[in-house]
């Protein structure tokens, strides 16, 4: 249950799938395989709606941010295992589940890897968004006053750094290297993000490429685009840099 998961259960999950989607080769009727675990978690994780799980919303921004980081890293994992499948393998998945229920096992399915690119470009905007208020807060840290730099430290939980006593001086210090820990956790996720949208893009244009697959794809395809004009929008400017 992803969303019930703590951050040490969410880190040793990542570990796991990213040891299984290397070195598990597919086997169709092999049933000792974790394969078949594999695709059942890319079916219930990459159609969450990442900005309402337990986790993702707890008062510590900082950890929020690395569980969120994580999250991300285990779809890596498996959107990368059906990358290889793809490209690979030359494996073809079909567009939705009632296509393929093959003796009532879960199968990858391009509808999931939409949903997948789907979530990462809502948070490629969001995070970027995050990413630039961070960078002017840092910016503009020697304006804020006491009681604001206090909410800061407050937010990152940082309140045992300092006490009554200490002057503005070091509450803004303590503050600034929370704002860029929080950046550079934004910049991280960003990287993240633009690599599992790669890896589901490509093996979209793997079957829009096969002619045996693109006479099936034209009502997807429909679907699929005004996703992709809102990819095209993201460029490298004043949010992300």
């Amino acid at each position: 249950n992803i969303s019930g998961a703590n951050a040490f259960s969410l880190e040793r999950l990542n570990m796991v799938v990213s040891i299984l989607s290397k070195i598990w080769a597919y086997e169709e009727n092999d049933e000792c395989s974790y394969v078949q675990d594999l695709f059942s978690m890319m079916h219930s994780l990459f159609s969450l709606d990442f900005g309402s799980l337990n986790f993702i919303q707890s008062p510590n921004m900082i950890e929020n941010q690395k569980s969120e980081l994580v999250l991300f890293g285990i779809c890596f994992g498996l959107i990368s295992y059906l990358y290889f499948l793809a490209t690979k393998k030359n494996m073809r998945f079909q567009i939705s589940d009632g296509d393929n229920n093959k003796l009532g096992q879960q199968q990858p399915t391009l509808q999931m890897v939409s949903n997948l690119l789907n979530s990462v470009t809502l948070a490629l905007e969001r995070v970027g968004e995050e990413k630039y208020l961070l960078l002017n807060k840092v910016r503009d840290l020697n304006e804020l006053s006491r009681k604001e730099v206090d909410e800061i430290i407050k937010v990152c939980m940082k309140q045992d750094c300092i006490s009554p006593n200490d002057n503005i001086r070091k509450r803004r210090y303590i503050a600034m290297i929370d704002l860029c820990c929080m950046a550079g956790n934004r910049d991280q996720l960003i990287t993240l993000l633009l690599q599992v949208a790669e890896c589901a893009i490509t093996i979209l244009l793997v079957h829009f490429h096969d002619e045996a697959c693109a006479e099936d794809l034209s009502s997807f395809s429909d679907e699929l685009l005004p996703l992709l004009e809102r990819l095209e929008h993201l460029k490298e400017g004043q949010s992300w840099t």
